[in-house]
């Protein structure tokens, strides 16, 4: 929120895109960070998360963070497929910790109020320290309002806080309802690049 670091419209793009198509409206090596929350099944992970991986390695910026919402379940195989671009390096993974009741996953004889956000960077991360157990806040029924698979805005927030800076260019690259990209304008300083492959995600995502 620096007065320096004045964001407008024009530091604001959210289209329509399909992330097999590579993204070529977003440039080279211009991105900081990219958080995004894609589907956490298995079949959508070997589907898609490689496309995630590829797409960083072009438009993330050397030192730059790739962070992907993944569940325990397919942790394993978002992991592989995340690595394949040879640009990328794991760095880590942050605990997202939601308050929801513990559900339990059946075939893994596990009951769980964790969410994994898998962080990879390319090249060298020189930035800050971050501690890595962010704790959403309390469900208050409206995390879903703008889309079935919606985030937090204040949980996204908290992670956006840790892992970018004033100044950075945030990209979301599924953003369905748009959390990413209301936390972002809320931290303030920070230009938006967003898409989605549904026209009424983007559509929600500019109304908001």
């Amino acid at each position: 929120k620096s007065p320096l670091l004045t964001v407008t419209e024009e530091d604001v793009e959210v289209f329509i895109s399909d992330i097999k198509t590579g993204l070529p409206q977003i440039k080279d090596c211009c991105v900081d960070v990219i958080l995004v929350d894609p589907p956490y099944d298995v079949k959508t992970i070997k589907e898609l998360y490689s496309h995630i991986s590829a797409v960083a390695g072009r438009i993330l910026k050397e030192g730059g963070s790739l962070c992907v919402m993944c569940g325990g379940a397919g942790l394993n195989v978002a992991m592989r497929e995340l690595t394949t671009d040879k640009r990328l390096r794991y760095n880590w993974t942050l605990a997202y910790v939601c308050r929801r009741g513990t559900p339990l996953i059946h075939t893994r004889k596990v009951t769980t109020a964790v969410k994994y956000v898998v962080w990879l960077t390319k090249g060298a991360y020189e930035g800050k320290i971050v501690y890595d157990f962010v704790e959403a806040p309390p469900d208050d029924g409206t995390d879903k309002d703008f889309h079935t698979w919606g985030q937090s805005v204040d949980g996204v927030k908290e992670i956006l806080r840790r892992i970018s800076k004033d100044g950075d260019t945030v990209c979301d690259i599924m953003c369905g309802g748009g959390s990413t990209v209301v936390a972002a304008l809320e931290l303030g300083g920070r230009k938006i690049i967003a898409c989605d492959v549904d026209e009424e995600a983007v559509k929600t995502t500019r109304k908001r």
